[in-house]
């Protein structure tokens, strides 16, 4: 509540942002052409955090399933596989133990490696390539109206193969 001109008082609404200032005159809130530009670059950078978490957790959906120590061991695992793939004699310590102890022959293990770390270099590549896409769009967003509308479809994107 504040007082008029007149000194009656006034119920107006409460500051929309921490950008917008009271005019006195017609007792509104408003925002200079500066601070709005600037509120709308910082919505564009939350809009850019936003998006990198939803990639990650795009990412993470794909890894469900797996313990933290497998995930970690897939580049040693791919590494294992492809350098055996390409000489037979290459030491495979990791994968040689996991066929070993799961009783399976190694050939048929690196196979799978193999197999699986094309499908997830894929699956990354699709993720990339869209929040890539998402990210060149946002950044030539001109208006709030245009970043909501942006920030909605974010919100849905799910990981789909195009």
């Amino acid at each position: 509540m504040i007082a008029d001109k007149t000194g009656n008082p006034v119920l107006i609404d409460p500051q929309p942002s921490a950008a917008h200032v009271l005019n006195l005159d017609t007792l509104t809130w408003e925002i200079s052409a500066e601070k709005q530009t600037e509120l709308f670059a910082q919505q564009k950078e939350g809009l850019l955090n936003k998006l990198a978490d939803k990639a990650d957790q795009l990412k993470n959906s794909l890894l469900a399933g797996y313990p933290q120590t497998e995930i970690e061991s897939f580049y040693r695992q791919e590494k294992e596989a492809l350098a055996w793939q390409a000489d037979h004699n290459t030491p495979t310590p990791m994968l040689s133990q996991i066929a070993r102890v799961r009783g399976v022959p190694l050939e048929m293990l690196i196979e799978k490696v193999i197999e699986k770390s094309a499908q997830f270099a894929v699956a990354i590549g699709i993720i990339i390539g869209q929040r890539q896409a998402f990210e060149d769009r946002l950044l030539a967003l001109k208006t709030p109206d245009d970043l909501i509308a942006l920030e909605q479809e974010i919100e849905q994107w799910q990981f789909q193969t195009n």
